[in-house]
Order: structure tokens, then C-alpha cells, then sequence
């Protein structure tokens, strides 16, 4: 009876022990998960929510429990009621994305009252034509990130809708535009994206890029989802990436580690370069410089391939909030831009090769229209309001006519 009772109170000690240890070690990570979040080591997708089904949306819409929630983005709609707006904003920020082969994401088709994706992967703009565009209709392709999408303005509100507004009264014809701008893209994507299309035997009269922002963000050249991609397809000559490896990796305490042992390895591969970069000091280019060389690398590549279908290409430098904008009227600024603060560097490099006339006839420039203009230009973090596409799609289509690549009738 002794021997039970001394085996019995060793069960319960090491139970104790155990239970203890476990709650430890969940609320350890759920603090150190904080604190990365907060040092923007593990971040949320930049502007995404998660996604909520077209059903959910409605429900709250309906029952009201979203009202309130975009409060602060009314003023940039007068036309629309409150229930409008958390209409709009749910629509265009809680939508999810599907998987597509050398771009690896593209948004997923969805049919809303202000947001509308097209089966074929782009979104309605003002007066959509018809897919795919008959040879002999003048059309133009729209390539870039969120911004040319549109997160948080309606269908007829992007950079393309407005676009092509300005097209149709200059020409003073018909034009189709069509708004490939996808959430995260940045150059090397839309490269991709537009080699696709012209495979498909989709030809565009003209193919405008509309980058910086993206460009800038992502600085070391992966897109969006590659570090998720790489943990699907692991290394067979590496177990600890599989099955439990895998999941203890991801844990916020490992990756605490993993962060600490980069800091005190010192600088040396973490300024955003590419992954398997030797770190031996071989390549030591700063990685705004490499941001620029990429751009301007993917720049003449789209431009050859453009030229080889007969396809007039316009490369557009976009305005970013970080950039030659008083943050004073910025409706959003109060959280800083984390990772975005990067583009100031990025930018003035590229004001650099503007300077030195290196980016071609076929670029323009709208990096500095927001230099004097005292509003809020941002409906969010970094995506434009109404106005403020349409104050792009106006600098884009006036540096057209002014480089003669599009001219009056």
C-alpha cells in the first residue's frame, strides 16, 4: 500500500510537472510570437485580412456587426452609404488567392457588388471588353501590384478604369482595357505573367507596368508564398525538414532562435538578398541597388519580348506614400510602414538613373506627383484613394502623348 502511494504521488508530481511545463512553453511562444510581430520578423500579408467567403461577408453586412469598422474610409466615398463601404472594403481586402504555375498566386475569380475578377485573371474595369480581345480592337494590358488592382476603390475607380477614360477621350475611339494588377506582383512576376498571355495568343496594342512599391518591398526577389512553397517541396537529402521538423521550425520559439543566431552572426545575409547568396562578402551591391538593377534587368526583357510580338510596352514609376509626400495628411501613417520605409532608398536610386537618363523613352515617371498636394492621398497604408488613381492614370497617360507612344488622332 506504501509502494502505491509513493508511485501514485510520483505520477501526480511528474503530472504536475509536465502540465506546468506544457503551459510554459505555450504561453512562452504566444509572447515571443507577439514580439516578432511586433519587430516585423513574422508579419500578416501586407493589406490582407484573412479571407472570408462571399458568405460571411454578406452576413456581416447584414446583420450589421461590421458596421463601424471602416469608419475613417466614408470621406473618400461620398457617393456611398456606410453599409456600402464595409461593403466595398470587405470585398476588396478579405478575398483569398488560388495558386497559378510561374507566377505562383494570382487572385481568385470573385463576383461582388464593387469588386469583380474575371475567370481569365483579370479585373472588370469601366466598360470591360469582351475575352479574349479580338486582334483588331485596340486594347490595353495593365500589369502591376495592389495598387493597379485596386485594393479598397470599386471596379470603376482603379488606375485602369481611369485609364482608360483618359484613353477614349484623347483617341476618341474605343479602347479595352484590362487590369492584370495583382495583389503582391512586382516586376519579375508581371514579366512572367505577360510572357504567359502572349503565349496564350493574347496581343495587346499596349502593355503598361506600374511598379516601385512591390519592387522595393520585396528586396531580396522572391514573391510572395516562395517560403511556403519551399517547406511543400523539402529537400529529401534533408529529414529535418519534414513532417515534425517542419512544424517545430515554425514555431515561434524556433524561430526566436533562428532570428537571435542571424543577429549575432552579424549583418552578412540579412539585407534582403536572395536566398543562397554566398555570405562570404562576394556580392556586396546594397540591396536597393540590386532592387534597381533587377527592375531595369526585367525592364529590357519585356521590352525585347514586347518588340518580338509587336506589342508597344510603358513602364511606370509609381508614388509611394515613403517618397516625396507629406505624411502630415496621411490618414493611415500613425502605424509607420514597416518594410515600405525601405522604398525612400529605393526610390532615390531610382531618381539616380532618372537623372542620368538611363530609363528609356519608354518610362514615365510619377514618383513625385504627390510632392505639394496637401489631402489624404491613401485609403489605407500604401493604396490609393479615388482621386489619387485617377491623378496617376492622368501622369501616366500625359507622359504617353508627351514620349509620342500614343499620339492624338
Amino acid at each position: 500500500m506504501t509502494f502505491l502511494r509513493r508511485l501514485l504521488c510520483a505520477y501526480r508530481g511528474v503530472a504536475v510537472f509536465l502540465l506546468n511545463t506544457t503551459v510554459v512553453f505555450v504561453l512562452l511562444n504566444l509572447l515571443l510570437y507577439g514580439a516578432l510581430r511586433w519587430a516585423g520578423v513574422v508579419r500578416p500579408a501586407p493589406g490582407r485580412p484573412p479571407a472570408l467567403a462571399p458568405e460571411a461577408q454578406e452576413a456581416l453586412i447584414r446583420t450589421g456587426a461590421a458596421q463601424g469598422w471602416f469608419r475613417e474610409k466614408e470621406p473618400f466615398f461620398p457617393k456611398l452609404n456606410a453599409e456600402q463601404v464595409t461593403a466595398l472594403m470587405l470585398e476588396a481586402y478579405t478575398r483569398s488567392f488560388v495558386y497559378e504555375p510561374f507566377t505562383e498566386l494570382r487572385e481568385r475569380p470573385f463576383h461582388g457588388r464593387f469588386v469583380n475578377v474575371d475567370e481569365n485573371g483579370f479585373r472588370w474595369s469601366k466598360g470591360q471588353g469582351r475575352w479574349p480581345p479580338d486582334r483588331g480592337d485596340p486594347s490595353v494590358f495593365v500589369f502591376g501590384g495592389s495598387t493597379t488592382f485596386g485594393y479598397g476603390v470599386p471596379d470603376d475607380e482603379t488606375i485602369p478604369s481611369h485609364l482608360r477614360d483618359f484613353l477614349v477621350s484623347i483617341l476618341g475611339r474605343r479602347v479595352w482595357v484590362y487590369n492584370f494588377g495583382r495583389g503582391y506582383y512586382f516586376s519579375s512576376q508581371e514579366r512572367a505573367l505577360f510572357e504567359k498571355l502572349l503565349l496564350a495568343g493574347h496581343v495587346p496594342e499596349i502593355a503598361i507596368f506600374i511598379d516601385g512599391l512591390n519592387d522595393c518591398y520585396y528586396a531580396n526577389g522572391e514573391p510572395e508564398g516562395a517560403e511556403r512553397l519551399r517547406h511543400a517541396m523539402p529537400d529529401a537529402a534533408a529529414p529535418e525538414e519534414h513532417g515534425l521538423g517542419t512544424i517545430l521550425q515554425g514555431l515561434p520559439i524556433a524561430r526566436s532562435a533562428a532570428w537571435l543566431r542571424e543577429r549575432l552572426a552579424g549583418p552578412s545575409g540579412r539585407d534582403g538578398g536572395p536566398r543562397g547568396q554566398p555570405s562570404g562578402g562576394e556580392d556586396m551591391t546594397p540591396p536597393m541597388r540590386r532592387v534597381v538593377t533587377r527592375f531595369l534587368g526585367n525592364e529590357r526583357m519585356i521590352e525585347a519580348i514586347g518588340a518580338a510580338y509587336g506589342v508597344r510596352t510603358v513602364f511606370v514609376w509609381q508614388p509611394v506614400p515613403t517618397y516625396k509626400y507629406d505624411r502630415r495628411y496621411h490618414a493611415f501613417a500613425r502605424g509607420g510602414f514597416g518594410r515600405h520605409e525601405a522604398a525612400q532608398q529605393c526610390y532615390a536610386e531610382m531618381a539616380n538613373e532618372r537623372d542620368q537618363g538611363r530609363l528609356g523613352a519608354d518610362f514615365v515617371w510619377c514618383a513625385d506627383i504627390q510632392e505639394h498636394v496637401q489631402k489624404p492621398l491613401y485609403v489605407d497604408q500604401v493604396h490609393y484613394t479615388p482621386a489619387m488613381a485617377r491623378r496617376v492614370a492622368g501622369c501616366i497617360v500625359k507622359g504617353m502623348v508627351r514620349r509620342g507612344l500614343i499620339a492624338k488622332p
